[in-house]
């Protein structure tokens, strides 16, 4: 089976492209290596296309003869997103309706979108399910939003999705109230992942839009403070990145459709994560804080439940404290 993975080169798109060949999958990756690094692949036996999926004709040409496609690519910084929001919209939205104009063109069975847990904002009810209302507090909460409508509206009717307009750096999205939905003779099946705190090998370490563990890895090798934005009582839910490719392919061999949480289901504390890391590195009792106002889009808590995925069947297998070893060891 033919399967395309937009993204395939960057953190969590490799780590998807090496489970998807080790469980015998033809695999494409699609990526114009803006933030992904070819290095992350070229270990596989993945075909990679250098392009962008700003690029409709390019997308399409890619997802020929293309069975499954997992959809990763997008800019995913918050900070990032909210400096450039006009890119972000580009790439983000604009990007994920190329991928589903392309899917429907080319008769792809079945699209896995990775969403974020970003949708959520801050919302008090934790764990959160997937039915909670959602009020993004980012630009890149706000366009893995938009891609959410946009598969949601290529699953009800291709026709309504080509209502979709684009004009003067806006988009319209059409009304999906009182539409037939009992037209779905060429809907789109998918799977919508909203994903918590990924973690893990090849994650950016050295960048300003570094994720916070390879951060607090790097800030703790380099024997300089940890920086927390806060007060560090704020919580996060942390999944490994092996654990998040592995429910991703469970999802996408079953017959199910629908939004699914992906996170560990535990919450902790940023501060404590900084105890953990240092920890594990010996420096416990040499550990040094560094507190900083909040970063604008920051949520406070954050901790996915995750029922709905175990009720089908799947568990995370890797606790944050041997994902954290593992890490380790890889940024040493």
């Amino acid at each position: 089976m033919k399967v395309l993975v937009t993204g395939g080169a960057g953190f969590l798109g490799s780590h998807l492209v090496e489970s998807l060949l080790d469980k015998g999958y033809d695999v494409l990756v699609f990526d114009d290596l803006s933030t992904g690094d070819i290095k992350n692949i070229q270990h596989t036996d993945a075909q990679i296309v250098i392009e962008s999926i700003r690029n409709y004709d390019a997308v399409v040409s890619a997802m020929k003869k293309v069975d499954i496609v997992f959809h990763l690519a997008a800019v995913t910084s918050i900070i990032e997103t909210n400096l450039n929001p006009y890119n972000a919209f580009e790439v983000n939205t604009l990007g994920t309706l190329n991928v589903l104009r392309a899917v429907v063109k080319c008769g792809v069975s079945k699209i896995i979108f990775f969403s974020s847990a970003a949708v959520y904002g801050d919302n008090p009810n934790i764990p959160i399910n997937e039915s909670a209302v959602l009020e993004p507090k980012s630009v890149y909460g706000l366009t893995k939003l938009d891609g959410e409508y946009i598969t949601k509206i290529y699953s009800i009717s291709p026709r309504l999705a080509e209502q979709i307009e684009i004009k003067d750096e806006t988009i319209s999205i059409p009304e999906i109230v009182g539409w037939n939905h009992d037209d779905k003779s060429n809907g789109v099946d998918y799977i919508i992942l909203r994903a918590f705190n990924a973690y893990g090998p090849r994650q950016r370490m050295d960048s300003q839009y570094s994720a916070v563990i390879p951060k607090f890895i790097n800030f703790v090798l380099k024997n300089r403070p940890i920086t927390i934005f806060g007060d560090g009582t704020q919580t996060r839910d942390f999944i490994y990145a092996s654990d998040v490719a592995d429910a991703s392919i469970f999802l996408a061999e079953k017959d199910v459709s629908g939004i699914f949480n992906l996170g560990n289901g535990n919450e902790i504390t940023i501060y404590e994560l900084a105890t953990r890391i240092a920890g594990i590195l010996g420096v416990s009792d040499n550990m040094q804080v560094e507190y900083k106002p909040p970063q604008e889009g920051d949520i406070y808590r954050s901790a996915a439940d995750i029922s709905k995925l175990k009720q089908i069947g799947f568990s995370p297998s890797v606790s944050l404290q041997e994902g954290l070893v593992k890490t380790i060891n890889y940024f040493q």
